[in-house]
């Protein structure tokens, strides 16, 4: 393991946690276990709606505890992956999926999102993977994206591993397309941890990808903008009526996502602070966009490139969703991640 290739690993961790924690659904994320202000927002927020008040209600609690910018989903579901190939006995697909089960299925306090939801209660159905994941009325979705960062970070220099293992882990809650971005993820952070070049690094992930599918179509979109584009801010109108149409009440699906998130990444360089800035503006997709930007870019430059400030705020896994990553440290677990 060279101080390189470790600076890059901790880069693509803490760069996913802070596009995660910036992003308006984490605020929701961080009361899921507040049972009583969950209500109370929904029930108000039904009640303001029929007296035609405009603006929504958000998240609130009526102390000032808690941990205002801490990594939510993204963040949670990475390190979850990562402790998953840590512990399991092999990387095959039956090794990741008695691993994953601990984490998310066997944990009545845990929260996912829909696919990994309807995983769950496959599993406890009796179902394996791959059906765990392709019966799934979202299976396109992009939750596994994340995973496949840690996936990434283990096999770095070994691309076709590292997407093997990705594409395995997310069989278990996804299908097609979400499949395809997570393998994609993966090769991309593979290469970038390994030191590959910005482009090359980028142009790797269209190797899991069929061309004339729904991602790979999206892919030549957000490159077309991103070609056309005279920076990232520029493109956001393009990228938003191409790839965050609100035509679907689900913002998180992976063939939009990863294209614009690869725009977003191509007109912004290897430079955390402006891409993952520059993610947050197409905000219906901001639950997972700018972490996605941020694994990248942090991959890239390094976890020196992200301000300590940030740093500092996210390292720590706080388990507002999944209770068994609680009290992980993102440094820690980049080491960890490295192969020898």
């Amino acid at each position: 393991m060279t101080d390189d290739r470790l600076d890059s690993a901790r880069g693509a961790l803490l760069g996913l946690a802070v596009g995660d924690a910036i992003g308006m659904p984490a605020h929701f994320h961080r009361h899921a276990r507040s049972g009583w202000s969950r209500a109370m927002l929904w029930q108000l927020s039904a009640d303001l709606d029929a007296q035609q008040v405009s603006r929504p209600l958000l998240p609130f609690t009526p102390t000032a505890d808690g941990h205002p910018l801490c990594g939510t989903d993204d963040t949670e579901t990475m390190a979850t992956a990562a402790l998953v190939l840590l512990g399991a006995e092999d990387h095959g697909s039956d090794g990741l999926f008695r691993r994953w089960r601990h984490y998310i299925a066997e944990d009545p306090e845990a929260w996912c999102g829909t696919a990994e939801r309807s995983a769950a209660r496959n599993a406890r159905k009796g179902l394996v993977p791959p059906h765990t994941g392709a019966d799934n009325p979202v299976h396109w979705d992009d939750g596994a994206v994340s995973a496949a960062v840690a996936c990434g970070v283990r096999y770095a220099g070994d691309v076709e591993q590292a997407d093997r293992v990705a594409a395995a882990y997310a069989g278990i809650t996804h299908a097609h397309e979400g499949v395809e971005a997570a393998r994609a993820m993966a090769r991309i952070i593979a290469a970038l941890v390994a030191g590959s070049p910005w482009e090359a690094a980028l142009d790797e992930g269209a190797a899991a990808v069929a061309r004339d599918g729904w991602l790979g179509r999206n892919l030549r979109t957000a490159e077309e903008i991103a070609r056309q584009a005279s920076s990232a801010f520029a493109a956001v109108p393009a990228l938003a009526r191409a790839l965050s149409p609100g035509t679907y009440s689900d913002a998180r699906v992976a063939p939009e996502t990863l294209p614009a998130a690869l725009a977003i990444a191509r007109l912004c360089g290897p430079a955390p602070e402006a891409a993952i800035q520059a993610a947050s503006l197409l905000s219906r997709q901001s639950d997972s966009l700018p972490a996605m930007v941020g694994a990248m870019t942090g991959a890239a430059a390094g976890a020196d490139a992200l301000p300590e400030e940030w740093r500092t705020e996210v390292d720590e896994v706080r388990g507002v969703l999944v209770p068994g990553v609680a009290g992980t440290r993102l440094g820690t677990l980049a080491t960890r991640l490295l192969p020898t």
